[in-house]
């Protein structure tokens, strides 16, 4: 005779539910990052990223205007600048 297992039941659609989640939030996050452009600065030989979006929220500055493409290097496809790595993560970290 068949038993209703409920505990069992309940794991089961736990699970599933989980896992479905986790699908969701990768094809949302995937597609977020689609649409942002990753920008990488080599300063000094330390190598930083951040998002395209974080730089332009300050346009009156060298990070957020076009002047800095005057700094980038096409084979490399990044940003350089020769200055104090220490102290550019303070500055990176203000755009975030």
């Amino acid at each position: 005779m068949f038993t209703f297992n409920r505990k069992w039941f309940e794991k089961r659609t736990m699970q599933r539910w989980v896992n479905q989640s986790f699908k969701l939030n990768a094809i949302q996050e995937k597609a977020s990052n689609e649409k942002k452009k990753r920008v990488v600065f080599n300063v000094s030989g330390r190598m930083f990223e951040t998002w395209e979006s974080n730089l332009n929220k300050h346009p009156d500055t060298l990070l957020g205007s076009e002047e800095k493409e005057l700094y980038y290097n096409h084979s490399k496809k990044e940003y350089f600048f020769d200055r104090d790595p220490n102290l550019f993560r303070f500055i990176l970290n203000y755009y975030r």
